[in-house]
């Protein structure tokens, strides 16, 4: 088996053909030649804005977000006058990074017949300005509780706002009221570091042992993603800190406890930063496949393959070290990573 293209670039243009074909064109009309564009409604989208935010760390949010981004092309040319065009391209600039350009565009539909009804629009809104005006934030946050009591993203939205006004008692509430519906581990962490704020050791650590415990059972066996890596790592910054204080405070009790868990959380980062960083290698040794196109050499195909076997991306090593062997028919390094894989590989 020959490696027509290189590994990560060909997984790259499968995302690619994944979301093109699946969202620009549909077959042709009989008796025509032309394509016919498939059809894009506002619940096809409004579906991808809500994949996009509760998916945001999941392996496909790059596939969705080309989807998206198509879609919106699509309803673009089918219907360019849509009133939700707005909407859907104020949330493509938020996800690229463009917030002026989103808050603008979503300030003007939140004051149209459409927008003004729009949950979505609202907790959108709020999101983009949470961090620089709390004040106008928490507005849009209440607009949309109002139009969808209860969402957990509204609550932390707000609870974040009251943090940021000092209103702290009314963020906790907030907070455990979002998690009450959702108790995802992003909300624990924000309530723990409420509760770090007003040095409730006990409760903001015990949030922080579920975060934990939560988003580790969400990876089970297999080695972490990327993100996941990301999230695991800024947990314990979170936990580090709040251990910390903990120590530190004259009034805190259980301490001998709490520098037992600090030196535990301290080594568990260290670790997680450890595993983060066999995908920047693997981002490196992926730029050096591109780079030879089609005839990598031999010992960048090896590292490359043991580098993705580290990460879990077995199938891929195994395509990789037959690449090798069809090269280096005596390499036995390749001979012993390729059968320890196939052994493994149900």
């Amino acid at each position: 088996m020959t490696l027509k293209l290189p590994l990560l670039l060909a997984r790259r243009i499968g995302l690619f053909v994944l979301a093109f074909s699946a969202v620009v064109f549909a077959q042709s009309e009989p008796g025509t030649a032309e394509p016919v564009l498939k059809q894009v409604t506002v619940q096809t989208l409004t579906e991808l804005v809500d994949r996009l935010d509760s998916d945001d760390r999941n392996e496909n949010h790059e596939a969705l977000l080309l989807q998206f981004e198509q879609d919106i092309e699509v309803l673009r040319e089918t219907d360019p006058t849509n009133s939700w065009l707005p909407f859907f391209r104020a949330k493509k600039l938020a996800v690229n990074g463009n917030l002026g350009d989103a808050v603008m565009l979503l300030r003007r539909f939140v004051e149209s017949p459409t927008g003004r009804s729009e949950w979505r629009a609202h907790l959108l809104l709020g999101n983009l300005l949470v961090s620089g005006f709390p004040q106008l934030a928490s507005a849009s946050y209440r607009e949309a509780g109002s139009l969808k009591p209860n969402e957990p993203r509204t609550l932390i939205g707000l609870a974040q706002c009251m943090q940021k006004l000092g209103k702290l008692k009314e963020a906790t509430t907030l907070a455990i009221q979002a998690i009450r519906v959702a108790p995802s581990p992003a909300n624990r962490v924000l309530l723990a570091q409420l509760h770090q704020i007003q040095r409730n050791w006990d409760e903001a650590i015990d949030e922080m042992d579920q975060a934990l415990t939560t988003e580790k059972e969400s990876i089970g066996q297999q080695f972490p993603l990327r993100r996941q890596l990301d999230e695991l790592i800024r947990f314990h910054k979170v936990l580090i800190r709040i251990l910390q204080d903990a120590v530190n405070d004259p009034l805190a009790t259980q301490k001998g406890q709490r520098y037992v868990s600090l030196a535990q959380a301290i080594h568990d980062h260290a670790e997680y930063g450890r595993k983060r960083t066999l995908y920047d290698e693997l981002d490196i040794l992926a730029q050096g496949i591109e780079a030879f196109e089609s005839n990598p050499p031999v010992m960048l195909l090896e590292k490359y393959a043991i580098a993705l076997a580290a990460v879990g991306r077995t199938d891929e090593a195994i395509i990789a070290l037959e690449e090798v062997l069809q090269k280096d028919s005596a390499n036995q390094r390749a001979k012993d990573w390729l059968s320890k894989l196939e052994s493994s590989t149900p």
